[in-house]
């Protein structure tokens, strides 16, 4: 029997404590955030053994989010954290806004290079670069050569200039051509699409660009060809981390080089919006209720 890898999916990027609300006197809510919490809770409740390269102060809530308080020891748990020390955990304020949402950037934990990635997880099956404010370092590129390579790319369209007061502003995403030529796939949000058409429909063009579109799905762009496909309909309680879960399912299904683009995608849709029927990164669902949602999907289809 083949030896199962020790980790099969690796995000790499910053873990976060998003406080929610205006800065006024007083503690404010929050919830642990980030790209990389949802994608690798994803990839755990779907079956993976996940490893996260991250970097953040010690907090028990990443802890206990991430692997869970009674399995932080045990070697064989299936979701392992690597954590770089920093003074800081990378922390954003959220205040929504009658036209959107507004960021404001208060603290930052440290860079994450090639440096950092453990040797035993350079076999991973999957990695997924989730930066959330600049953070992944693009040599971290050359530290893998047969994984499937997915980014959400939206920690490399922010900017947060020190005259705004940490204030995040959007830019568009410039990529290297070398690491365009080694993306396999890229998934950005219908708000992000503008700043990152180019990167998308290049690696679309190859392999897979993806832009998803809250409940009403996603479009796909695979080998130059381009489909839409409809969202799931289900009661939503709140869209945070929607597209890192959808995100997460999708590079994990189209690592099956037998799957196409469009069942990849109807994966990821069924996964995406069973996380939208809770808050935080506690209704990320599992497999089994992917697979249930996605059969009555189908007996719904043949009546």
């Amino acid at each position: 029997m083949a030896r199962r890898a020790e980790i099969e999916y690796l995000v790499v990027g910053h873990v976060c404590v998003d406080l929610v609300g205006e800065d006024r006197p007083g503690p404010r809510p929050y919830v642990l955030g980030g790209s990389a919490t949802y994608a690798a809770l994803t990839a755990r409740n779907l079956g993976q053994r996940v490893g996260v390269l991250t970097s953040a102060d010690f907090e028990p809530a990443i802890v206990d989010t991430l692997v869970g308080r009674d399995n932080f020891l045990v070697a064989a748990n299936d979701l392992r954290v690597v954590r770089l020390p920093a003074a800081e955990t990378t922390c954003f304020v959220n205040v929504y806004e009658p036209d959107g949402r507004r960021q404001q950037v208060l603290a930052l934990a440290e860079p994450l290079r090639a440096e950092h990635v453990p040797t035993a997880w350079r076999g991973a099956r999957v990695v997924h670069l989730a930066p959330v404010a600049r953070e992944v370092q693009l040599d971290l590129v050359s530290s893998f050569s047969n994984a499937l390579l997915g980014v959400t790319p939206q920690g490399w369209m922010r900017e947060w200039p020190r005259a705004t007061g940490g204030r995040v502003k959007l830019a568009p995403l410039r990529l290297p051509a070398e690491l365009l030529g080694r993306l396999d796939a890229v998934v950005v949000s219908d708000e992000e699409i503008h700043l990152a058409r180019d990167v998308v429909e290049r690696v679309g063009a190859r392999r897979l660009g993806v832009v998803t579109l809250g409940e009403m799905g996603a479009r796909i762009t695979y080998g130059g060809q381009r489909v839409e496909l409809p969202g799931v309909p289900i009661k939503t309680v709140d869209l945070t981390g929607a597209g890192d879960v959808f995100a997460a399912a999708f590079f994990l299904r189209a690592a099956d080089r037998t799957a196409s683009a469009i069942t990849a995608g109807e994966f990821a849709n069924a996964v995406a919006a069973l996380s939208l029927r809770g808050i935080g990164p506690s209704s990320v669902p599992t497999l089994a209720e992917v697979e249930d949602l996605l059969q009555r999907t189908r007996e719904d289809e043949a009546r």
